[in-house]
């Protein structure tokens, strides 16, 4: 998820429901940018190593629930005609670095592979319901905007799973049984309302929620972004944060306290900072050893500038502490870092299985994988990052020395939009009635297939697991689809320098149907799973997984079969004059290992359906969506 609908560039008489504009026309708009100074520090760290202060918040509220949501749902229902809202959004896909002179002997095809076949079979497993868009659009009392697309994250510790969404939060026993929530995140955070549907203020937007449950501290750690809105208007002021929460025991339904780092970066006039004030986008977290961290990626809130990943890593025990009133320590920040004939991107923490080991060895290793795809085609190489000497980061001045590694890979690139199964659409049904303004007929909705960043990460069994999604030509289709590509790396060391060796790597594909959004768990013993959405033009959205271990993948095994069409509004017109939609779907797939080497993942489906008449009389469709979106998220359970 990036930001939402233009934030910032929107006027109020603009704050409706948006549709945005392809990728392309998005990357078009993107110009290039000179590489940011690749500044080292003394030891020959990767990019340029600096402080950062952190923020105590103060506590958050958590779970505290918010009065019974009875009237919010109740202005839903409006008997007989619909009610367009007057502030909803639907975020703007993820940002594309800035297109780059083109890397010699790169290749320019997908690539083929092998079509696993589909079952629906699924022995040691077990699942259900989890958050929905109805759950997410009236949570905090209903003073919640609705929301394309979920951006889910789930983290299993402590008997318990946190799952989140775009913006809901929910705490669930080993039986599916929600024991806290769901709360808004705003609400959790203890922010005012992003919007308050009363009073009409605005609070903080937030969203790209990631949770980790620390096995070493046994603590929870929940982020988020931060964007400052003017109260009244609305408009983003351009001031931003990545704001996170630290249980403050065990239990993740317990007592949090909330910390911040500035993400603004001042005015455009600091080094390697061009363009800001600017966005942290999809704050990525992971915990080693000794530190928590936090990867972001640095655009410039009003322009076109990207300034490339910035590492924010904390001591957690000092963390720890500090959510229970002691001193709050700074993070050591690295900006400014570059990789092969360009600069970082996404780097995805590789945080160990909960029932698995962390690297001590050179004082401590933190592990981070990244794509190297620069220019929306496609690449056969990946990065792997190592940050050693974490040990340090409880230290006065800590010293911890960042270095990468590039690694020749299968090839990937920028996935194509994905197809779905018709089925019954009463929001596009209520567009083409005239129901909600000047009649506008639209399609059945494609998908949107993602982006080719590394998508997840995990250092398990000697190995650091990654996957990523990617365009493929399934055996048996004559075209390019949605596909997953996975990697078994292992990292060594000669002389304290990282080396790498490529030590398993393959693809997930099914014949003439689309694996989106793709995300990779492993257990210490070396099993895991790989959970994402399938779909198809014969088939709803549903929620699926392979089991992965260092033998490749087996079948792809459906959790969950879709019900229904997606119909929420990022993938229609809202008027004639509209541009045309850039559906959305997911940003990412969340997995998690428990203490007992069990896999969760928590991903997107259509688990509802209903006819235009029954929308007409309910638009909640009794509790299953709102008036303009119908995402559901499903929660696995797999023993390997």
């Amino acid at each position: 998820m990036s930001t939402v609908a233009e934030r910032g560039r929107l006027s109020p008489t603009m704050r409706r429901i948006l549709a945005i504009a392809a990728s392309s026309a998005l990357l078009a708009s993107l110009v290039a940018v000179p590489l940011a100074s690749s500044a080292a520090a003394a030891d020959g760290s990767a990019g340029h190593r600096g402080s950062i202060k952190i923020t105590r918040v103060g506590d958050a509220n958590g779970f505290t629930p918010a009065p019974p949501p009875a009237a919010a749902i109740h202005s839903a229902r409006v008997g007989g005609s619909l009610i367009p809202g007057a502030h909803e959004f639907v975020e703007e896909a993820e940002k594309e670095r800035p297109n780059r002179p083109s890397t010699p002997n790169l290749p320019t095809d997908p690539a083929r592979a092998k079509s696993s076949p589909v079952t629906s079979k699924n022995p040691g497993f077990r699942g259900f319901a989890g958050l929905n868009h109805f759950d997410q659009r009236f949570a905090d009392n209903g003073n919640q905007f609705s929301l394309e697309p979920p951006d889910g994250a789930i983290c299993a510790g402590a008997g318990r799973e946190v799952e989140l969404v775009n913006d809901a939060i929910a705490v669930y026993d080993r039986n599916g049984a929600i024991v806290a929530g769901p709360v808004g995140v705003n609400q959790f955070f203890g922010f005012a309302p992003g919007i308050d549907r009363t009073t009409g203020v605005f609070g903080p937007f937030t969203g790209d929620i990631k949770c980790v449950f620390d096995p070493g501290l046994h603590r929870w750690f929940l982020s988020s972004f931060s964007l400052e809105q003017d109260p009244v208007t609305g408009d983003f002021t351009g001031q931003t944060a990545v704001v996170w929460a630290v249980s403050k025991t065990s239990n993740p339904a317990g007592g949090y306290t909330v910390f911040s780092i500035d993400t603004t970066n001042g005015d455009g006039t600091a080094p390697g900072h061009p363009g800001c004030p600017c966005l942290g986008d999809q704050p990525l977290i992971g915990v080693d050893a000794y530190g928590f961290y936090i990867s972001t990626n640095e655009f410039s809130f009003f322009g076109p500038e990207f300034n490339g990943t910035q590492l924010y890593a904390i001591d957690k025990a000092g963390l720890a502490r500090a959510a229970n009133g002691g001193h709050v320590p700074r993070a050591t920040w690295f900006d400014r870092i570059p990789l092969a004939e360009n600069v970082a991107y996404s780097l995805q923490p590789a945080t160990p299985p909960l029932n698995g080991q962390f690297e001590r060895g050179h004082g401590g290793t933190a592990y981070f994988l990244s794509a190297l795809e620069f220019n929306g085609t496609f690449d056969n190489r990946i990065a792997v990052w190592a940050l050693t000497g974490t040990n340090t980061l409880r230290n006065a001045h800590p010293s911890p020395r960042l270095q990468s590694r590039v690694i020749h890979s299968e090839v990937y690139g920028l996935p194509p939009v994905a197809q779905q199964a018709p089925g019954d659409t009463p929001l596009r049904d209520a567009l083409a009635a005239g129901l909600l303004g000047d009649p506008v007929d639209n399609g059945l909705s494609p998908l949107d297939g993602g982006d080719d960043r590394m998508a997840s990460a995990t250092l398990a069994d000697g190995l650091l697991w990654g996957s990523l999604a990617t365009a493929l030509i399934p055996r048996g289709s004559a075209t390019a689809h949605v596909g997953a590509a996975w990697f078994a790396v292992r990292p060594w060391w000669h002389e304290n320098q990282l080396r790498v060796s490529m030590v398993k790597q393959g693809y997930v594909s099914v014949k003439d149907e689309d694996v989106i959004y793709p995300a990779v768990s492993i257990n210490a013993s070396g099993h895991g799973a790989m959970a994402f959405t399938l779909t198809s033009a014969t088939r709803h959205p549903s929620a699926a997984y392979v089991r992965l271990d260092r033998s490749g993948t087996g079948a792809v095994h459906v959790a969950a079969a879709g019900v229904g069409a997606q119909d929420g509004f990022s993938g229609y017109k809202l008027a004639p004059t509209d541009p045309d939609p850039r559906p959305r779907w997911g940003d990412y797939t969340g997995t998690s290992v428990d203490e007992n080497g069990r896999i969760w993942f928590e991903a997107e489906y259509i688990g509802q359906s209903c006819t235009i008449d029954e929308y007409v009389l309910d638009t909640t469709c009794g509790g299953t969506r709102s008036l303009y979106a119908n995402w559901a998220t499903f929660i696995g359970r797999i023993n390997p």
